[in-house]
């Protein structure tokens, strides 16, 4: 998550935003998800899409799909992902800040 905040950080509002996803869990142990909710909120792209994850078990987690904490997540984070990148318009000109 670190990484994801130093990288906004270098951005320029010049540059635009890009698109963005976000999946959070209502009430991450690790991470406010209401701050989660308003960042995407906030955030000027064009293009977005917000994914609450379902809580399937009796405990919400913080690594909420992956082969040992959620494999039951797994397709359907997959296929939220390809989906949201598949409804991006062709040709975008955003470019990314050189790291």
């Amino acid at each position: 998550m670190q990484k994801v905040v130093d990288w906004v950080r270098k951005l320029k509002p010049a540059s635009g935003q890009p698109p963005l996803a976000t999946f959070y869990m209502q009430d991450d142990p690790t991470i406010n998800h209401q701050a989660a909710i308003n960042f995407h909120n906030t955030w000027a792209a064009d293009h977005k899409a917000l994914h609450p994850v379902d809580i399937d078990i009796e405990v919400p987690q913080h690594v909420f799909v992956g082969d040992i904490s959620a494999p039951q997540r797994n397709d359907w984070c997959v296929e939220a992902s390809i989906k949201f990148i598949q409804s991006l318009p062709a040709g975008s000109d955003y470019k990314a800040p050189r790291a």
